[in-house]
């Protein structure tokens, strides 16, 4: 994506972040992109040390992931119920 970005776009990016951060927290921000990065690389690099890449945890299409919508909605007007005989009943008070 940012593979054909020249000397001038990263000119152009450094000037437009100085104008918008101001020269006071530039360096902070440097910092903080320098840390986000180096984060970045580690996780990727373990992900990668795993052995197998995160492509290949993907599930074929024949099988589930997550449980039918038909149980789900099942489950959730259960739990309603429930919830709802659980409750002590409340009185009507007329103005």
């Amino acid at each position: 994506m940012f593979s054909n970005i020249g000397w001038s776009g990263v000119l152009l990016i450094v000037v437009a972040a100085l104008f918008v951060f101001g020269p006071k927290k530039l360096p902070e921000l440097g910092r903080s992109v320098g840390h986000f990065l180096r984060e970045f690389r580690t996780a990727l690099s373990q992900g990668q040390a795993d052995g197998e890449p995160a492509a290949a945890r993907t599930h074929g299409p024949g099988e589930e992931t997550q449980a039918p919508p038909r149980r789900a909605s099942a489950q959730a007007t259960d739990a309603s119920e429930r919830e709802a005989s659980e409750r002590p009943p409340t009185q009507m008070h007329t103005p």
